[in-house]
């Protein structure tokens, strides 16, 4: 995990810990914690497109290293090498993809308990 993601988990994480111990704080500061949820989704979202486009380069890459000649030892070994590259990195990215998604459905629920604090005062 990257340092960018690791600073989007600590953030979602720190508003789960801020609604379950201090919901009365957040009661009373709730337009302010509205508008940063809202702009840490937007970046959760930036970083899902920006994650999804080298996910795409990455498939073309294994396309191209599957089509790689393979008649000798050399070939073999030069195809097996760029080929667990590839695949480190699709897994790498399909990791942050997921794991993204998670954050996404936190910040949705997060959303939600923010705008019935709205709704409720």
């Amino acid at each position: 995990m990257n340092k960018e993601l690791r600073k989007i988990r600590n953030a979602v994480n720190n508003y789960v810990v801020l609604l379950a111990e201090n919901p009365e704080t957040v009661r009373e500061h709730y337009q302010d914690y509205i508008s940063d949820v809202e702009r840490l989704s937007e970046s959760v979202e930036n970083y899902i497109n920006a994650t999804a486009d080298l996910f795409k380069i990455w498939c073309n890459n294994s396309v191209e290293v599957f089509e790689y000649e393979d008649n000798n030892l050399f070939q073999q070994i030069y195809k097996k090498i760029n080929m667990s590259i590839v695949n480190h990195y699709l897994n790498r990215y399909s990791y942050e993809l997921s794991v993204c998604i998670i954050f996404q459905d936190n910040l949705s629920i997060i959303s939600k308990r923010l705008t019935s604090y709205e709704i409720f005062n």
